[in-house]
């Protein structure tokens, strides 16, 4: 059944949602992928993703627009008196001055002036505004029970797989990208509590985290970049003081996504390990309110200093924290900070490749929209050529990366699954095979999923803009946001050349290009059909455009030079015969089940345009022009065409 993607075009944020919109069933490529792979019961799997699907269409995307124009602001409170930024920094200059007045005596800088200069104990502290909005987008998925999706129900989350929480993810940055930020994150320190925390802390944490409850649930924040450690982590000065069972931090924090958070992961280190070293870095838990033996709540003292004006995200605070003695609590043991801290940022690393994806699916269907409707030269844009070449690329671009992001999600819960096998005694000499095989799979796709997910982002929003001309270019219509949103994503929890950097690291320390060639090899014996065998070829091709690569690298004068100049190049190697294998085995898979071409057409566009090789016959441009309706409209195809 054709698509029709007119539902979408309201873009009124109060006008009443067709029911049709639905981000799922818009999506069937992620449809197929999650009943092929994924273990949960397949009728519970697809009500869920619908509902999801549904809300983040008609509820949580709406509201973007107005967030993005909102913003976040800082309001900071002294004593009893609420100021803005401007205030605040005018009563800043004045307090240190005995003789410094107001221009306004009786107004709020006056009186808090009046007040501090009476009693300079007085509580000085402030707090995130966030857009009602973005309030309200978390009050959705809170009262639905969306948030703590991947997290165990004994402490009130879903218990569903990694890839039932990475489909949620990415309707949630397609519907809007700050709202993704709130969701991965919270998430991400609740799963990180539940592995390396104590059993105080995740029946104290957890619990809130995942809290049902709009009146009464917790938001986290990971907290690990300093003025003078970003990607380099052996510049971290936040220091960690032990004072009985708890530890005293101080020090500031510099781009801290939900500085408001009641829960912060802060990296530091520990006093008396030495400095400009990887020695002593552990992870604590520091809360944002402290109880006392009675009950009686009083804030930690941490300081949220300023918030960043941004390109984009506009709805997701992003702030500087500045850690006067907070109260804070070991996770696992002193030392062990940085392998944890890794843990959370290659979750990270994943969801933020997913909701590059998320930003990219919009930009898509924005694109779809706009295309079907607007008319010049008598047709529609979507009946042009040159226009039905760049939206069959953007669909087929969007399904390549849905399933390199979504295989690394089903391996990951291979790998949880067999880690449990491991705690219960269980494991078989096979299983502990699999094991090293789904660790080291997972410790490479993750970089680049991180890559190619955000890098895809900007590129589809860039093409989303050019797509509806000088509409795509002013505020009234949404792309121009998500070309704004797309270009964060390549720089937070590790920039893209960090992470073309770390799949380097980890084929020379790791072995990971082994096990991922032989992935690609797998998928490749399943390619069995006549028409597809000449594609499956190209793509052995394309395996050994790897080893030579490779082997250039390491044959040459300085391979740690060569290693950091072609790290790009051969990152996008490594992706696109990754894809392309991942396509013709699903292509293989529809024809055998369904007799459905139409990933197979796919595959030959894919593979024509993106891969080191002569062309085949049949180019990818006449492929996107016959077979459009099919890729566009995500049609059936019963046979190819000759």
């Amino acid at each position: 059944m054709a698509l029709d993607y007119s539902v979408f075009k309201s873009t009124d944020q109060k006008s009443e949602r067709p029911k049709s919109q639905n981000f799922f069933k818009y999506n069937p490529h992620l449809k197929f992928l999650i009943q092929r792979y994924d273990g949960n019961d397949p009728e519970l799997t697809l009500d869920i993703l619908n509902m999801i699907g549904e809300l983040s269409a008609q509820h949580l995307a709406p509201q973007a627009a107005e967030n993005d124009r909102t913003g976040c602001r800082l309001q900071w409170q002294v004593g009893s008196h609420k100021l803005s930024q401007s205030e605040f920094h005018q009563f800043h200059e004045l307090k240190g001055n005995e003789a410094g007045e107001s221009p306004h005596p009786g107004d709020v800088v006056g009186q808090a002036l009046k007040d501090f200069r009476s009693d300079p104990q007085l509580p000085v502290f402030s707090e995130v505004l966030l857009p009602e909005g973005a309030q309200e987008q978390v009050q959705s998925l809170r009262e639905q029970s969306l948030i703590g999706l991947p997290l165990p129900d004994t402490y009130g989350g879903g218990g569903l797989s990694q890839m039932m929480a990475g489909a949620a993810l990415l309707f949630y940055a397609q519907a809007d990208a700050s709202l993704f930020l709130r969701v991965m994150l919270t998430e991400g320190v609740a799963d990180l509590i539940d592995t390396f925390g104590d059993d105080d802390l995740k029946k104290k944490y957890i619990p809130l985290l995942c809290s049902d409850d709009p009146g009464n649930h917790y938001i986290g924040a990971m907290v690990i970049t300093e003025p003078e450690a970003g990607s380099d982590l052996k510049g971290i000065t936040v220091k960690a003081v032990k004072k009985g069972n708890q530890y005293l931090l101080g020090g500031r924090k510099i781009f801290i996504t939900n500085p408001d958070a009641d829960v912060c992961v802060v990296l530091a280190r520990v006093e008396g390990a030495p400095l400009q070293t990887l020695e002593g870095l552990t992870l604590f838990l520091v809360p944002k309110y402290l109880k006392d033996d009675q009950g009686q709540q009083t804030r930690n003292p941490i300081l949220i200093e300023n918030l960043e004006e941004k390109l984009g995200i506009h709805s997701s605070p992003t702030g500087t924290l500045l850690f006067k003695g907070a109260e804070a609590y070991l996770i696992g043991n002193e030392g062990d900070g940085l392998k944890q801290m890794l843990y959370l940022m290659n979750k990270s690393r994943l969801g933020i490749g997913t909701q590059g994806l998320g930003i990219a699916e919009q930009a898509f269907l924005e694109s779809a929209v706009f295309c079907t409707q607007r008319k010049q030269f008598g047709k529609t844009l979507a009946e042009l050529p040159l226009m039905q070449e760049i939206l069959a690329t953007m669909r087929i671009e969007n399904e390549a990366v849905t399933s390199l992001i979504f295989k690394a999600y089903h391996y990951m819960d291979q790998y949880r699954g067999l880690r449990r096998k491991n705690q219960t005694g269980e494991m078989t000499p096979a299983d502990r095979e699999a094991l090293e095989k789904y660790q080291k799979l997972i410790r490479i796709l993750t970089p680049l999923a991180k890559y190619r997910g955000s890098e895809w982002s900007v590129a589809a929003s860039d093409m989303a803009v050019s797509n509806l001309g000088g509409y795509g270019y002013i505020v009234d219509f949404p792309v121009e946001r998500l070309m704004r949103d797309a270009k964060i994503t390549t720089i937070y929890e590790g920039t893209n050349n960090m992470m073309v950097l770390d799949i380097q690291r980890s084929i020379a320390k790791e072995s990971t290009l082994e096990v991922l060639i032989e992935d690609i090899e797998s998928h490749l014996q399943a390619v069995t059909h006549g028409s597809l065998i000449p594609f499956k070829d190209l793509v052995f091709q394309g395996v050994e455009s790897i080893h030579s690569a490779r082997e250039n690298i390491l044959k040459s004068e300085d391979p740690g030079t060569a290693q950091q100049i072609e790290a790009r190049r051969f990152a996008e190697l490594l992706i696109r015969v990754y894809e392309a294998g991942l396509m013709l085995e699903e292509a293989q898979y529809l024809i055998d089940q369904e007799n459905d071409w139409r990933k197979a057409v796919m595959a030959m566009k894919y593979i024509t345009d993106k891969l080191p090789h002569s062309t085949p016959t049949l180019s990818g441009q006449i492929l996107s022009v016959k077979y459009f309706d099919s890729i566009f409209y995500m049609e059936k195809v019963e046979s190819l065409s000759h």
